[in-house]
């Protein structure tokens, strides 16, 4: 959902709304992620201008949370215009650190063998909870 942008860093749809914006002189109204799988949670999400929904939009299939105010919207693109700065400029200088969402690798990460993220606490809170439960 477009709430979660930001805090998942997920900036790739509100920086091209951004380009669209700036490159080719045009508002952007909305953008979406469309899921190619046909589960029961595969909707299309991202955001959209409510001031600027019709009938046309409607088509798009949006799921209704993800049509914000025009001052929310433009909000959601700078937050991710400004993230996305930050990110890039500790690229540049440098600082590239092993620094996963809430501290834990997704499950479905591959590097688990060669990352040297330190997994000992994670683990130790995970026998902790399954000795309280046994």
């Amino acid at each position: 959902s477009q709430r979660r942008f930001n805090r998942d860093r997920k900036v790739q749809l509100a920086l091209y709304m951004r380009a669209v914006e700036r490159l080719w002189g045009r508002e952007p109204v909305a953008g979406l992620y469309h899921p190619l799988g046909k589960g029961q949670k595969a909707v299309p999400r991202g955001l959209g201008r409510r001031s600027e929904r019709d009938d046309t939009l409607d088509d798009l299939e949006l799921a209704n949370p993800d049509w914000v105010g025009d001052e929310e919207f433009d909000e959601r693109l700078a937050e991710a215009e400004v993230l996305a700065g930050s990110i890039v400029k500790r690229m540049r200088a440098g600082d590239i650190t092993r620094d996963p969402l809430e501290g834990k690798c997704p499950p479905f990460c591959t590097f688990a063998p060669i990352c040297r993220l330190d997994r000992r606490a994670e683990s130790s809170d995970e026998a902790v909870r399954e000795g309280a439960s046994e």
